[in-house]
């Protein structure tokens, strides 16, 4: 999919099985399922939440977010961005989401957006995590997009 960044041996991650179309909602925790689908039963929901979101502008959520973090590319912090590739092409994920790391101690990673959604992954989340973990803990955070 992305053959000009291909992780290198010792970033792919053991036993990948491509899971080719899958649907989102197969990766979506049973809870969360319930809970929006409870939401989205509420009339005008949809439209409450969208409008609330255009108030602040997703442009504006950008760079809140994204004001001290670093995009994960080839050049800036590679073997990440490899693994990136490897957990998006594992998903079968058609566009690719950017990636940002943030210096910060605590380990956390998000997702943010609607029209182009990016994922935020917390460099002390990094700091705590081996190769895999990383990996599943950004696949989880981009199915959430």
């Amino acid at each position: 999919m992305w053959p000009h960044l291909e992780p290198s041996p010792e970033t792919r991650m053991p036993n990948r099985v491509p899971l080719v179309q899958i649907s989102s909602r197969a990766w979506e925790h049973p809870g969360d399922r319930a809970a929006l689908n409870t939401l989205r039963a509420i009339p005008g929901f949809d439209e409450v939440v969208r409008k609330v979101a255009s108030y602040f502008g997703e442009r504006g959520i950008r760079q809140l977010f994204l004001g001290d973090a670093v995009k994960v590319t080839a050049g800036q912090r590679p073997r990440l961005n490899a693994m990136w590739t490897e957990v998006l092409e594992t998903l079968d994920w058609q566009t690719r989401p950017e990636l940002y790391v943030t210096q910060t101690p605590i380990a956390n990673a998000m997702a943010v957006g609607f029209q182009e959604p990016f994922v935020i992954v917390h460099s002390g989340l990094l700091e705590i995590l081996d190769d895999e973990s990383s990996a599943a803990c950004s696949a989880t955070s981009s199915a959430t997009s």
